[in-house]
């Protein structure tokens, strides 16, 4: 637990997977006052928080706010949006808590994080009903995987736009309106699987008509951008003498996350058993990042990456390298 009480969590993606088995563990836990769940579909994130209130038992006894905000992330004009509103409603450095993986306030916002128009619009929605320096933990969860070849709303490939460029503008919008609390931490899930592809695209192979690489490579360099962004925004913080940590996760192989779910069916049904062998359930995928968010604060280890629960070193990738890399990132993700 960090040096400091736990009052808003904001996570994107919350509406499955590993985003909706950590906000039942953290509403369970009782030591929020507010969750927001960031999710493009509203229907879905109402039954989550149904599903969520459902997991606990003695639900009247918790104190916890469950709040649903709508967002796309893919879409730049959103994610703006989104922190203007969330920013005229909440107070500055309140938010303790960012994890970038997706009682209702009765205001039904949605969260497209491959829209630029939906991620401003949550934004705005978002400041409109928190307080300032309220937010202490932001979960960057959401994400897609294996999608054929799409452009976002904005004209990027849609595993970089809704992956990394969504959650990008969510927590620089989210910085820049002083949303966070101090010695807030800020969540990036990632995938060990950008080892195996571990380059930046130009603009122009972002944005050209027709596909360049296959699905997973994309998705391996959105994943790669993920780690930078944690790798660059810790340095940043230290520059600046910012008290907040960042740190990216790698849950590791989960099964019951949908993210497989642009996969052939034929050949998911095949893979089903090797998949309940060799994945995690989700206990084990959000282990990690509980570890993240219940270790002391002065314990993280902001810039890095864990897995396991423990800094996973990266053996032929210079640390130095990533950093260089990371400014080229910043520079780009910013125009």
């Amino acid at each position: 637990m960090s040096n400091t009480p736990l009052k808003f969590a904001l996570i994107t993606g919350a509406n499955s997977g590993i985003g909706l088995h950590l906000a039942k563990s953290l509403f369970a836990s009782g030591n929020f006052s507010s969750i927001v769940l960031a999710c493009r579909d509203e229907k879905k994130a109402n039954l989550a928080i149904e599903e969520i209130k459902k997991s606990v038992k003695d639900v009247k006894e918790l104190t916890t706010n469950l709040n649903y905000l709508q967002l796309d992330l893919s879409s730049k004009t959103s994610v703006e949006q989104f922190v203007k509103n969330f920013c005229q409603v909440c107070p500055r450095n309140c938010l303790n808590l960012l994890v970038n993986n997706a009682g209702i306030m009765g205001h039904p916002y949605q969260l497209d994080l491959s829209s630029k128009t939906s991620v401003e619009q949550f934004v705005k929605n978002f400041c409109q009903v928190c307080p300032r320096n309220c937010l202490n933990l932001l979960v960057n969860n959401a994400g897609i995987m294996g999608h054929p070849y799409q452009l976002s709303p904005d004209g990027v490939e849609l595993h970089y736009a809704t992956n990394h460029l969504g959650h990008f503008l969510l927590t620089n919008l989210l910085l820049k309106n002083q949303m966070f609390e101090r010695f807030a931490r800020i969540l990036i899930l990632t995938s060990s699987l950008f080892e195996r592809f571990s380059v930046l695209l130009n603009v122009e192979e972002l944005q050209s008509p027709t596909p360049l690489y296959s699905p997973n490579d994309y998705y391996s360099v959105s994943k790669y951008a993920n780690f930078l962004h944690a790798v660059g925004l810790a340095k940043q913080f230290k520059e600046d003498s910012v008290e907040i940590k960042v740190v990216s996760i790698s849950p590791g192989f989960v099964r019951g996350t949908q993210l497989g779910r642009q996969t052939n069916y034929f050949l998911r049904t095949l893979a089903t058993p090797l998949i309940w062998f060799f994945s995690k359930n989700l206990d084990q995928g959000i282990s990690t990042l509980l570890h993240c968010i219940n270790s002391p604060y002065s314990e993280l280890e902001s810039g890095k990456l864990y897995k396991n629960c423990m800094v996973k070193e990266l053996p032929g990738l210079e640390f130095t390298m990533h950093e260089l890399v990371s400014n080229e990132l910043f520079d780009m993700a910013e125009k």
